[in-house]
């Protein structure tokens, strides 16, 4: 499932973001470089290079400190330090350290994950659920996933099997 966008929109004026509500009055002025969509009450707002988190109110919740941020997604936002990317929680707290090459939101309880250039899907502590061996990936939806594995595409379930095409 893709992250759920709710509440305040976010508008560029005079090339700086802000949020307005749905009467079109602005509700957090435009100061950000850019300004995501809130999810789980909170939005990834850029302030010169670096990423944050911004409430709606405004407030700076989480520092701009990242290299990159994603969307809160099942509790957790992937975020960029240096070269690593990794997860914290909405009080900016790391709970999976920076360690993936790249990595996506979390939907179905997994994220995808590339480690030593294949991917895989870590859990919510970071460990590889389903091992790091695919050329691609999608994130999942409803109970599947399409990878890509020695130039083919195929769909596996939660526990990494092949569910189609069969595997003989």
């Amino acid at each position: 499932r893709r992250p759920v966008f709710v509440g305040l929109a976010g508008v560029f004026e005079r090339g700086k973001g802000g949020y307005i509500n749905k009467s079109g009055n602005f509700i957090i002025r435009p100061e950000f470089d850019y300004a995501a969509p809130f999810a789980n009450g909170l939005a990834a707002v850029r302030i010169g290079k670096e990423w944050g988190f911004v409430d709606k109110a405004g407030k700076m919740a989480i520092g701009a400190q990242f290299d990159d941020a994603g969307s809160f997604t099942e509790g957790l936002a992937r975020v960029r330090v240096r070269s690593k990317h990794c997860y914290i929680d909405s009080d900016g707290k790391f709970l999976i350290a920076p360690q993936f090459e790249e990595a996506s939101y979390f939907a179905e309880g997994l994220a995808w994950a590339r480690q030593a250039d294949k991917y895989g899907y870590i859990d919510k502590t970071g460990q590889f659920a389903i091992p790091a061996r695919y050329d691609g990936v999608d994130v999942f939806t409803g109970k599947l996933a399409r990878v890509s594995i020695g130039g083919k595409q195929v769909y596996i379930d939660k526990a990494g099997r092949n569910v189609w095409p069969p595997s003989h």
